[in-house]
């Protein structure tokens, strides 16, 4: 998936990349704490600018700290008041340890403050509407519906790839049914985590005998087929913002 991504944005190949071999969280914690840090020791940066509050951006920041690196944060003070969500976590410890706080709103300056967090804050707008922006014209060009066979404003978009979802065969199984029958053609692009979760649950083969399933999208096509579509159901933050900078309703799933 990653190669999809240097394709649609025309970037050069990474300097480096990660060897990591296990899917479980805290050994890919450790693992990616390890060799970035290994990483920062050799380049030896004046900062370390961390986007979001994946794992990978934790790994970063811990490794940073360790090695009296300061960081920036992008997206700093974004909340959901959700404690039992990894991300969250994240969140909070990125920004404690941050010098550089890049707030997308005020909203999520008033957050810091209000957590006492006041050196170092900046509003700076998202810059993920930024990016959306920038390609939005190069997406419309895209034939993704027409290869679809789908029509404009009558088809909804689906994504699911986050573990709150995924790691709850439950709730999976209820997303999986409210797509099936929510009475509109629906665009599903798979995750490799999500549809070896959905064979695990035995929902894979109902999944793809009712609902449009492909394999994942590069950035433009994606953005192509959500701009144009009905209603969108996604776990993705990064999704939802999407739907809202092109106006089309969204339903979050967690």
């Amino acid at each position: 998936m990653g190669e999809a991504v240097f394709r649609a944005f025309d970037l050069g190949r990474p300097d480096h990349e990660l060897g990591l071999t296990t899917a479980e969280p805290t050994k890919r914690l450790a693992s990616m704490i390890d060799e970035l840090g290994g990483i920062l020791r050799r380049e030896s940066p004046n900062l370390v600018l961390v986007f979001g509050d994946s794992l990978t951006a934790l790994a970063a920041t811990l490794s940073a700290e360790t090695e009296r690196i300061p960081v920036g944060h992008v997206e700093a003070g974004l909340r959901s008041f959700d404690r039992s969500s990894p991300e969250e976590t994240h969140r909070h410890l990125i920004d404690r340890v941050s010098r550089a706080l890049f707030c997308p709103t005020s909203a999520a300056a008033e957050n810091l403050h209000r957590e006492g967090i006041v050196q170092g804050v900046s509003v700076v707008g998202d810059v993920l509407y930024d990016v959306a922006l920038q390609y939005a014209q190069a997406a419309r060009e895209r034939d993704i519906v027409a290869r679809l066979g789908v029509r404009p404003g009558e088809y909804v978009v689906a994504t699911v790839h986050h573990g709150a979802a995924l790691d709850d065969p439950q709730a999976l199984a209820s997303i999986v049914g409210a797509l099936v029958e929510c009475g509109r053609p629906v665009v599903f692009p798979v995750h490799p985590r999500t549809r070896e979760r959905l064979e695990g649950a035995g929902l894979w083969e109902p999944v793809k005998g009712r609902v449009m399933t492909t394999a994942p999208l590069d950035y433009l096509d994606f953005l192509g087929l959500l701009m144009r579509a009905a209603k969108v159901v996604t776990d993705s933050r990064g999704v939802q913002r999407e739907a809202y900078y092109f106006g089309v309703p969204c339903v979050t799933v967690a």
